[in-house]
């Protein structure tokens, strides 16, 4: 079940970026910020996910 959640995490942190570079794109910078102190929190719950596994954390590569 962490393990599904880690993954879920990841997946999500990729997805957020996305959503940034589309915001950005548009000139609509307030989103991005917003999702940005959502990402924050993502990698804070992805870190302690990999902690709970004892594993490094998982890259980040889209």
């Amino acid at each position: 079940m962490l393990r599904f959640d880690l993954d879920n995490e990841r997946v999500t942190i990729l997805n957020y970026r996305t959503r940034i570079r589309q915001a950005d794109a548009m000139g609509e910078f307030a989103p991005g910020e917003v999702l940005r102190k959502i990402i924050a929190q993502e990698q804070k719950h992805l870190t302690d996910l990999a902690e709970a596994l004892d594993i490094d954390n998982p890259k980040l590569e889209e």
